[in-house]
């Protein structure tokens, strides 16, 4: 299981550009479609004898293309799967920009 601590580093791996919630923040140039950008959503954590006994960040991974790109899709859920990390995933359609984008929910352990 990945942690949140780790999570930057898994992105890493899957081989397309990513950055923390934004590009705007990122020093230099938008990247070409596909890209990625992730963030914590928030938690589900597990509370034990009124304490939070374990706590679940959310991650989601946005995925965006010009057009729906499966390629781009199978490599992040191959990545998400082969770490053994649960997803779930939506998607929508941003007309005014031309843009699609996959939802990844991804829940974590602290």
């Amino acid at each position: 299981m990945i942690k949140l601590t780790d999570f930057s580093s898994f992105m890493k791996k899957i081989g397309i550009p990513f950055a923390y919630h934004d590009f705007r923040s990122n020093k230099g140039d938008m990247p070409e479609y596909p890209y990625c950008v992730w963030y914590c959503s928030g938690s589900d954590n597990f509370g034990a004898d009124n304490v939070t006994f374990a706590e679940m960040p959310t991650v989601i991974i946005e995925l965006y293309t010009e057009v729906k790109d499966l390629a781009a899709e199978k490599r992040i859920k191959s990545a998400l799967t082969s770490a053994g990390l649960y997803y779930d995933t939506t998607e929508s359609d941003l007309e005014e920009d031309s843009v699609h984008i996959v939802y990844f929910t991804v829940p974590l352990m602290g």
